[in-house]
């Protein structure tokens, strides 16, 4: 039991996937090819979409009897073996049981494919309930791709000729067999033209009304298959529309929101590009200005200097002719002998001055 719980939570656990959905999809169109050309129908995609997608000789139902065989066969072995026998000895008789387990479970698929009783209705039931776990309804594109996997493998039209009489002529094969009952009505009014000799008129006309009457139940029977048969696929096909529309309108909600996401991204973009172009601008402005203060300081400062040194050499130019003038005294006043105290002092200011 423990066993089994396990396969079907693995199954239940994969089957959230997106890709392990998209193969139970194929999985689904392959299952609904096979039931299509066994049914008797062409292997068309409108055919195909009628058909099930469960098949009773799935290899889920197959994983399903290796599971249940083994767990007989181990419980049997554990009943038959001894107590003392170790761990690598039943590991090893285990192991040597796998093939005779497959071997089982693939007899019992076959055997459940070929017959239809009870028994075999009852064992094949919980793998094909599991079968709506690996098993999808697929799109138009899937059962495409099924139906050219199925004619690369085997000639699909030979097989429903070969099996005519097994399939019981339903769906659009009947349109190929409608010749032969039609030939088969005409050798009947044949037949009762050849008995008119025989027969009187009434009973000639009576055997011709009731041939007639057969004849148009069985086309109308036809035609109402052949309905049935069409407005499933019309069904089919406006599900499939209705869903193919949801899908666009989600896309198409999806493009709208990328698109609003796109735009409030580039308003966002652009508002940061001003406000940094700005913050540029005014940094450009702050450090002109500071440009023009520092020259205007250094200009300033250039006229200052310029007009210092001018001051200084004007000073230092009437300072050195003071000397000349004070020089050509001292030679002058160096002839006298007698000189007041103001002129001595005045020598000695010079002389300072040198």
């Amino acid at each position: 039991v423990v066993r089994i719980i396990i396969f079907v939570l693995y199954l239940l656990l994969i089957s959230r996937m997106k890709d392990i959905q998209r193969t139970f999809m194929y999985h689904g169109a392959e299952h609904k090819c096979i039931n299509c050309i066994e049914s008797g129908f062409d292997l068309t995609v409108e055919n195909a979409k009628i058909s099930s997608r469960i098949h009773k000789r799935c290899g889920t139902s197959f994983l399903f009897f290796v599971v249940f065989v083994s767990i007989v066969c181990f419980i049997l072995i554990s009943t038959l073996l001894p107590e003392d026998v170790t761990i690598p000895m039943k590991v090893g008789v285990r192991l040597l049981l796998v093939p005779v387990i497959a071997g089982i479970s693939y007899e019992i698929l076959r055997l459940a494919g070929r017959s239809d009783s009870l028994i075999m209705k009852i064992i094949s039931m919980p793998g094909m309930l599991m079968q709506r776990l690996t098993t999808k309804e697929p799109d138009d594109d899937m059962i495409e791709v099924a139906i050219e996997a199925v004619e690369a493998v085997f000639d699909w039209k030979k097989f429903i000729e070969d099996n005519k009489d097994e399939f019981g002529l339903i769906g659009n094969v009947e349109s190929s067999k409608d010749t032969d009952d039609e030939k088969e009505e005409d050798t009947e009014i044949d037949s009762v033209a050849s008995e008119e000799t025989q027969l009187n008129d009434k009973d000639v006309e009576n055997k011709k009304s009731d041939y007639k009457k057969a004849n148009d139940n069985k086309q109308k029977n036809k035609k109402s298959q052949n309905r049935k048969v069409n407005a499933k696929s019309k069904d089919i096909q406006d599900v499939a529309v209705s869903e193919d529309k949801k899908e666009v309108s989600k896309s198409e909600q999806k493009a709208n929101n990328n698109k609003a996401k796109i735009n409030k991204s580039d308003s966002n973009k652009v508002n940061n590009n001003i406000a940094a172009d700005n913050k540029k601008d005014t940094a450009t402005t702050s450090n002109n200005k500071a440009l023009r203060k520092n020259n205007t300081s250094k200009k300033t400062k250039r006229v200052y200097l310029e007009k210092s040194s001018n001051g200084m050499n004007h000073k230092k130019n009437k300072e050195n002719e003071n000397i000349r003038n004070y020089d050509r005294i001292e030679v002058d006043f160096d002839d006298f002998d007698d000189f007041d105290d103001e002129i001595l002092e005045f020598k000695t200011r010079v002389r300072d001055k040198k």
